[in-house]
């Protein structure tokens, strides 16, 4: 008779410890996403601002204002909002929503190479058109390395996205490397882009005062916002 409510006591009082750490697990990923949400809206906005006052300053008409008008759609916009993409799609189970997450993602990342590749076209027939030479300037090297890492990313991220069957092709120890490949070549895309763009920005024959401070201003606090969002995201395997 005294072993029962013995029992029953450390049972009720088990339940109840159960049910505060279970609350003090749901307040703290309350406040995580609260953070979670509040990082969103900054990057969303670093990256629109950013695009649209280079869009104002520079698309006057001309051939050369093309060039930083789609340079930062490709990258301090499309792309932020790509690795964004992805970043999210790697807390989610595999899955369908994790699946068109993915896909998002991976059309994102095209328009952003679409307009990189405007925005390169631009520059170069500029050039060409004043007889200057190419590559000449820090800037436009470490243009040229983005514009290259922008083709290396999506071709690796071609390979390690299992639905389109390449992955499962690939010898057993490349599978895992092939997806950290691409995670990487892509985050050294967009900081590549990030520096080229700040390079670029400095330039004393478009440097336009505090107007440009503002912009190079946005581009480092879009590039520490998606850089704090990358790191700070735990991930899920396996990977889709």
């Amino acid at each position: 008779p005294t072993v029962r409510p013995t029992r029953m006591a450390d049972t009720r009082t088990n339940f109840t410890a159960l049910q505060v750490d279970e609350a003090a697990e749901e307040k703290v990923e309350g406040r995580g996403d609260g953070r979670k949400v509040v990082h969103k809206v900054l990057l969303h906005a670093f990256a629109g601002s950013a695009t649209a006052l280079v869009a104002a300053t520079f698309m006057d008409g001309s051939r050369f204002g093309w060039h930083p008008t789609m340079m930062a759609a490709a990258y301090a916009f499309a792309m932020a909002q790509g690795v964004h993409l992805a970043t999210d799609a790697t807390k989610l189970p595999p899955g369908n929503r994790r699946l068109q997450q993915l896909i998002v993602h991976a059309w994102t990342m095209a328009a952003a190479i679409g307009c990189a590749g405007l925005g390169a076209y631009a520059i170069y027939s500029n050039k060409t058109l004043h007889d200057k030479p190419h590559f000449a300037t820090l800037h436009a090297k470490v243009g040229l390395a983005t514009l290259c890492m922008s083709v290396v990313a999506p071709l690796l991220g071609v390979v390690s996205f299992k639905k389109l069957g390449i992955y499962e092709k690939l010898p057993v120890a490349m599978q895992a490397q092939s997806k950290w490949l691409h995670r990487n070549a892509g985050k050294i895309t967009f900081f590549l882009a990030a520096g080229a763009s700040l390079l670029g920005l400095k330039t004393p024959s478009i440097f336009k005062g505090w107007v440009t401070l503002v912009i190079m201003g946005l581009v480092l606090a879009n590039s520490a916002a998606v850089a704090m969002y990358v790191f700070a995201t735990p991930k899920s395997e396996p990977r889709e």
